[in-house]
């Protein structure tokens, strides 16, 4: 998703820096269309002409659309970056098995299971949600205050963006859960596109 930086005005993709993934998700068939709609409007108001796309996936046809477009605009230069992203495929249980194998997840399960037990969920229907949304926020709320960002969640705006995207599923939406003793405690709010999990 592209959301306006608070401060410059610039159109970016939400998260910005912080994001692993920053690609233009749509039909491929619309994909020649949309990209340079996009770019368009992102550089006509970004300071000094700069817009950020990727990294991206090697695979991503979006590259070659960006370098077409620019081509043909003398003031445009494209630098290429690529990268192969974390992902986390759908179909495959082998990167569930590589997560289970990290020394920090296994202190944190060995930890909770002293005193309790953990559930992993993913929420697919609109009366879970509902009844889990604000629990959500309000985690992400506190997360982003310890760390010092703007609280962004505070905004009416984005999370009736967030529960726009769940209940429009386009694209999917992936909504887990970690329950410890019936608390959740955890919650991940990803894209699943083309079988693969993004997250970050």
């Amino acid at each position: 998703p592209l959301a306006e930086e608070r401060g410059t005005g610039r159109i970016v993709f939400a998260g910005e820096s912080m994001s692993d993934y920053r690609d233009f998700v749509c039909e491929d068939g619309l994909r020649q269309h949309i990209v340079p709609l996009f770019l368009s409007r992102m550089i006509a108001i970004a300071p000094q002409g700069l817009v950020v796309i990727g990294q991206m996936q090697p695979e991503s046809p979006t590259k070659e659309i960006v370098c077409r477009w620019a081509s043909i605009r003398p003031s445009c230069h494209v630098i290429i970056r690529m990268h192969p992203c974390r992902r986390f495929r759908l179909e495959s249980e082998e990167p569930l098995q590589e997560l289970g194998k990290k020394k920090t997840i296994r202190q944190a399960f060995k930890y909770y299971r002293k005193s309790g037990t953990l559930q992993f969920r993913r929420i697919r229907d609109m009366e879970e949600w509902n009844r889990l949304k604000a629990t959500f926020f309000q985690q992400h709320c506190l997360r982003q205050a310890v760390s010092g960002r703007p609280i962004s969640f505070e905004d009416p705006r984005k999370t009736a963006f967030y529960s726009h995207l769940f209940e429009s599923s386009s694209p999917d939406i992936h909504f887990s859960g970690l329950w410890f003793s019936e608390k959740p405690i955890a919650f991940m709010f990803c894209l699943a596109y083309r079988g693969v999990l993004y997250y970050g």
